[in-house]
């Protein structure tokens, strides 16, 4: 682990490593911030990705063990697969080192973040996807960070204080050729106070229903063990 004097520590070790795994656990991360925001469906009093979630947390306090199954789909290993690839074709283009680091647990909340990268001293962070062509294309022409992707830069924002500046970068090197400028999209986004302490707000009422959760779950295995004492 390394204190670099912020609000979080470095706890250095692979991603969808065992070690990783185990910094998260428990911990509401930049991965899920989505997760915690879903809205319910019409009718319904709150999302089941937000419920699930909820409880998976919950458990993983419990129990000081992740519940991540590790699956990932075609998708997500192809992302992974050109995650080097844009990380250095980022680093061409803008001429700028992009430094790296391991799972950041913050000190005094239990939420936490694996930044793809990080500029200078944690002053500005890069985030960078890697989708299919489709996807790609259609952030290309719309040309702003897409909206699913708002809760991750707001959370990993929270996370390190520091940061004024994040760029959300993604890569397809199926773009080559003529048409090889267009296989990176990049959108700098400037700090927003205001948003991010909105997020914080909701991320804060979030965490007390995990703590309520994990009480109650707690309390609902004592209840069972006194059944089973007397029924024997």
């Amino acid at each position: 682990m390394r204190d670099l004097g912020q609000p979080f520590t470095v706890v250095e070790c692979e991603q969808r490593s065992d070690e990783w795994k185990a910094a998260r656990a428990g911990r509401l991360t930049a991965s899920v911030a989505h997760e915690m925001l879903a809205a319910p469906r019409k009718g319904a009093e709150e999302s089941v990705q937000r419920r699930d979630l909820i409880i998976r947390l919950a458990l993983e306090r419990i129990t000081g063990r992740s519940l991540d199954d590790g699956f990932t789909s075609r998708d997500m290993d192809r992302g992974i697969e050109q995650e080097p690839r844009a990380l250095d074709a980022f680093m061409v283009r803008s001429d700028r080192l992009v430094q790296t680091c391991g799972f950041l647990a913050h000190n005094t909340l239990p939420i936490g973040a694996s930044l793809d990268g990080y500029l200078g001293e944690f002053e500005e962070i890069v985030s960078f996807k890697c989708p299919k062509p489709a996807i790609h294309y259609g952030y290309l022409a719309d040309g702003k960070l897409p909206k699913k992707y708002e809760p991750q830069y707001l959370h990993e924002m929270l996370m390190v204080p520091s940061a004024q500046v994040y760029h959300f970068v993604t890569f397809d090197g199926s773009f080559s050729g003529e048409v090889e400028p267009l296989q990176i999209f990049h959108v700098r986004l400037d700090r927003a106070d205001a948003a991010i302490a909105d997020y914080e707000a909701k991320m804060l009422a979030f965490l007390d229903e995990v703590d309520r959760k994990e009480a109650a779950i707690r309390t609902m295995a004592k209840g069972a063990r006194c059944f089973e004492g007397a029924v024997a």
